[in-house]
């Protein structure tokens, strides 16, 4: 049995899918800034968005 307690809905929140145009998009509204600074970010961090949120906010100005 898994220890695993997140639901399969709260797992994908956690991490973005970088092969779907539709969580690009939402991703990089949510973070306010331009999908291809969303895959810069991931492409340094992956694809957590907590990482990925803490790199943009390093090294980018968000709008939101």
């Amino acid at each position: 049995m898994s220890t695993d307690s997140m639901t399969p809905e709260a797992k994908d929140r956690a991490f973005i899918d970088a092969t779907e145009e539709v969580e690009l998009n939402d991703w990089s509204n949510r973070f306010g800034v331009t999908k291809q600074q969303l895959r810069t970010a991931m492409a340094a961090v992956g694809g957590r968005a907590t990482d990925v949120e803490a790199y943009l906010a390093s090294h980018i100005t968000m709008t939101t």
